[in-house]
């Protein structure tokens, strides 16, 4: 019970020239005291002695009580309701001390009139020292644990508990001198816990009613772990937990701050929650490799596994915690853990999802408004559900994801990431083996320096949404038993592929570099090589190539296209319909089946457009790029940001020049992002997608009669757009209604 532990002397068998041992020498505490001097220790042994009003005397001694092995204190002073237990009257001075001794059932003496101090009494400028004594069950008018009518005598890890005092002063009643406390427990006393002035000398724990939640003898006003009997160091609460234990136990005790470390081995619990609290989950380090987490995930493990019942799922993390709410070093089994509207960090973490049906659950979900990051995790799936992803991100969540690896071992489908309806930084990931590595849908996520090759259907699909990929590797993507192999699919999109490589993607039925249906996409800087089908399944209509375009406009840039194989394809390099449109610069398209280009395409730079490759011999610069391509003629085509645009005329030297509204202006410099900058009805030098009286086209700074006029004189024309779409419209019309007037 007690909370500090204190380094003590044993008690001797028989007394020494400065010892005297209680009951052993005297029977009596007071005989003991008459008989000492100066200097002298009573030691008493372990009982209850049955004494009251005991005074030093004014002497220099110590009179110290035994322990248990475990600190507990085994020596009681009973008053007998007879009077104060002690009584220190003589001017004691500090070296006369009381340590480990419980003073109780005493009664206040009489002075002056009234009862005082049931448990000590100290008057006439005393200042003995009291350490580790409990004073309980003690009565008086005032003070009926301790009264001080002068002196300051020190209290050091002393508790003041469950005293009664008929006036004032349950615990402690201050008449004159300053008493001194440091590390004391002062509660449950009536009908107050202090009265007067003390000193506060160190932590002290005062309070009203005794509160030690985890029963460990630390009060919960200083434990640092009040709810869990774990280790406390630095002030940072540990709660080690081995397998049997609960976790969630650990975390609902754990504080701000805290520590939740598991042991080696397998927890058989499932919907652990952080109740909203910064603190940290941290498991023994899962040091695995691909090829072992096939076993792993069958129990022969490594490190600190979580393995959910049935219907629960491993982690429910859905009270807006923050990045300081860590797991780390784990390994989750199973699929469905969520995370909603929080931001957690995953640190090493290990994911292992296995199928469950037709339910398309993820390792993990993420959604809602939060940003949770993972950092170096690890994402597995086996003999997995077809539509199974490692990490699924929706609904306006903005995880980061970094550094982290994704493979499946049986999964034709499966989603290494899928993103929808959110924004997602994805850098240096390595995603293989899947069926498609990244998913997006009305994403507009950004890709950095990430590894998408070698799963058995798409390096990428995105539905509409804008997404970015940034020096990704999107090659090799193949299976000669399904029907196509791409680097990416695009459909109803605007997505940007920069210093990306799309090359060797085949299928037994079709292979496609990129395939896109209704998306305006860019590739800067990219390359596009020998993508085809392997002639699987031996039909007439095998199609493939570099870029497909169906209803969609491709921005072929610095790009090169090269060793293509076209098949039943017009062509092997840009095959685009009656609807589609290729914008070419700067790029190399040679070497590959069939025409070069099929379908309208515009050249708006140079390029080297041939036959052969070997054909480009011409290079008056000696800068390794062929004249037809090059960018600056006479000097090196010196790229810094590796986007594929040289710097003597790069709009963005030191970042990709991404166009992401297609107005022909890098948003690195664009003055109205989202809308075309070359449209501004009014002339007033603001586009008109950034006008802040939106609808205002004749720049009068309202909306009115003479704005729809424009509106009808130019219907049908980028003139009288409103709306940003390039067009005036219906939409255009609706825009100047809403806003009529409300710029006035």
């Amino acid at each position: 019970m007690r909370f500090v532990t204190l380094v003590l002397a044993c008690l001797a068998g028989t007394a020494s020239a400065d010892v005297i041992i209680v009951p052993d020498d005297y029977a009596k505490i007071k005989e003991a005291i008459n008989a000492a001097t100066a200097g002298d220790e009573i030691h008493v042994r372990a009982g209850t002695y049955y004494e009251n009003e005991i005074s030093p005397n004014g002497k220099k001694i110590s009179i110290i009580g035994e322990l248990s092995n475990d600190g507990d204190l085994l020596t009681t002073i009973d008053g007998y309701a007879a009077g104060s237990v002690i009584i220190c009257e003589d001017e004691e001075t500090p070296a006369t001390i009381f340590s480990n001794l419980i003073i109780a059932n005493g009664k206040g003496s009489w002075h002056s009139g009234h009862s005082f101090g049931g448990g000590l009494l100290n008057m006439n400028d005393s200042h003995a020292t009291f350490t580790n004594c409990l004073f309980t069950s003690n009565e008086a008018e005032y003070g009926a644990g301790i009264i001080c009518l002068s002196g300051s005598p020190d209290f050091s890890d002393c508790e003041i508990i469950g005293n009664s005092a008929i006036i004032e002063g349950g615990g402690l009643y201050v008449a004159s001198g300053q008493p001194v406390l440091s590390g004391c427990w002062i509660c449950d006393n009536t009908p107050e816990q202090i009265v007067g002035n003390y000193q506060e000398s160190g932590l002290n724990c005062i309070q009203n009613e005794c509160k030690d939640s985890d029963d460990d003898g630390v009060p919960d006003c200083l434990d640092p772990c009040p709810h869990w009997t774990g280790t406390c160091v630095d002030g940072i609460s540990i709660m080690e937990v081995a397998p049997g234990e609960s976790i969630q136990a650990a975390i609902d005790a754990s504080p701000p701050g805290g520590l939740v470390q598991l042991e080696e081995g397998i927890y058989e619990e499932g919907n652990l929650t952080t109740n909203g609290k910064a603190i940290t989950i941290d498991g023994v380090p899962p040091t695995m490799e691909k090829g072992i987490a096939y076993e792993i995930c069958y129990g022969y493990y490594v490190g600190s596994m979580i393995e959910p019942p049935p219907g629960e799922v491993a982690f429910l993390i859905q009270d807006g915690e923050g990045e300081d709410t860590v797991l780390q070093e784990l390994v989750l089994i199973g699929d469905g853990s969520q995370v909603e509207a929080s931001s957690p960090t995953f640190k090493s973490v290990v994911f292992t999802a296995y199928g469950i049906g037709d339910n398309f659950e993820s390792a993990i979900h993420c959604h809602g408004e939060g940003s949770p990051v993972f950092e170096d995790c690890i994402f597995y799936t086996y003999m997995g559900n077809i539509w199974d992803e490692g990490i699924k991100n929706s609904d306006g969540v903005t995880t980061r994801i970094e550094s982290c690896t994704f493979w499946s071992g049986d999964a034709f489908f499966y989603r290494g990431i899928s993103n929808s309806n959110c924004s997602v930084t994805i850098n240096n990931c390595d995603i293989n083996g899947m069926g498609t590595a990244i998913y997006n849908y009305g994403s507009n996520s950004t890709i950095n320096n990430c590894d998408l090759s070698s799963n058995n259907n798409t390096g990428a699909v995105n539905y509409y949404g804008a997404p970015v990929f940034i020096g990704c590797n999107l090659s090799g993507n193949n299976d000669p038993n399904v029907q196509w192999g791409t680097g990416v699919w695009n459909e109803g999109t605007k997505a940007s592929f920069v210093n990306c490589d799309l090359s060797s993607n085949t299928g037994g039925y079709n292979g496609y570099g990129a395939l896109n249906f209704s998306s305006e996409v860019t590739f800067l800087g990219c390359r596009m090589k020998n993508n085809g089908t392997s002639d699987y399944y031996q039909v007439e209509d095998l199609v493939s190539g570099a870029i497909i375009n169906t209803n969609s406009t491709s921005y072929v840039i610095a790009t090169e296209i090269s060793g293509n194989e076209a098949y039943l394809c017009p062509t092997a390099s840009i095959d685009s319909d009656a609807d589609s449109l290729a914008i070419i610069s700067y790029s190399k398209i040679c070497s590959n089946d069939l025409n070069p280009i099929n379908g309208t395409y515009t050249e708006a730079a140079g390029n080297c457009i041939t036959t052969n490759c070997s054909d480009l011999v011409d290079d008056a610069d000696a800068d390794g790029v062929p004249d037809c391509m090059d960018q600056c003629p006479g000097i090196p085509d010196v790229d810094t940001d590796e986007d594929g645009i040289a710097d003597c005329h790069d709009q963005c030297p030191d970042a990709p020049d991404l166009d992401m509204d297609r107005d022909g202006v890098a948003d690195c410099v664009d003055v109205c992002p989202g809308f075309d900058d070359t449209l501004d009805s009014d002339g007033d030098g603001t586009p008109d997608g950034c006008e802040t009286c939106e609808g205002d086209l004749d720049g009068s700074g309202s909306v009115g009669i003479a704005d729809l006029l424009i509106v009808i004189d130019l219907w049908g024309t980028p003139g009288g757009d409103c709306d940003g779409d390039g067009d005036t419209d219906i939409e255009d019309l609706l825009v100047l209604i809403g806003n009529w007037d409300s710029c006035n």
